[in-house]
């Protein structure tokens, strides 16, 4: 799945211009850190490219995503531990997904 929602207005991605490492950890506590180059990025047709959804789906790792990415639920939705303050900030769009998420 993938592509856009046609009822928000997208908001303007900016990829990283540095590589950098993300660690996943699942509710389990499995953990898998990846490496991104963001020369390669966008690695899938599913969530923003540059997103934690889309790197982590370039990279196997399992994150539920009911809607492709679009910003139209909030099944992929995460919990950063460490390093928000390399982020972007979350979207007015985003938040408001959130506001529904369990």
């Amino acid at each position: 799945m993938g592509g856009k929602n046609p009822f928000i207005r997208s908001a303007a991605t900016r990829l990283p211009t540095r590589a950098f490492r993300i660690t996943y950890r699942d509710p389990d506590g499995e953990s898998k850190t990846v490496s991104v180059d963001p020369a390669k990025l966008p690695y899938t047709r599913d969530g923003l490219p540059g997103s934690l959804l889309e790197i982590a789906l370039g990279h196997d790792v399992g994150i539920d995503h009911a809607c492709g990415g679009v910003c139209a639920c909030s099944t992929c939705h995460v919990i950063v531990r460490e390093g928000l303050e390399s982020c972007p900030e979350a979207t007015d769009d985003e938040l408001d997904q959130l506001d529904k998420a369990p």
